[in-house]
């Protein structure tokens, strides 16, 4: 899970098989600070704390420790939080 295809001309993809808030489960899928200031893996998706949107990690990293980062809801763009994104 987790794992990126690049297309020639167009798109990367990324597989998200079982991801909880891909299957519309949003018990299971946990917020911000559920992460906060823990290792984040390639793949895993969390929801905004304010429940605005899902947000998937492209580099795996650490999430910060602070507030949560201020995610945006258009599809596309990626958000730097400590050296997670």
């Amino acid at each position: 899970r987790g794992a990126k295809t690049a297309e020639a001309a167009g798109p990367t993809w990324q597989e998200v098989t079982g991801v909880a808030a891909v299957n519309g489960d949003l018990t299971n899928t946990v917020n911000w600070n559920s992460v906060k200031n823990t290792s984040v893996s390639l793949g895993t998706v969390i929801q905004r704390i304010s429940g605005g949107s899902y947000q998937i990690c492209t580099t795996a990293g650490t999430a910060g420790n602070g507030s949560e980062p201020s995610f945006s809801n258009t599809a596309g763009t990626t958000t730097a939080d400590n050296t997670v994104t």
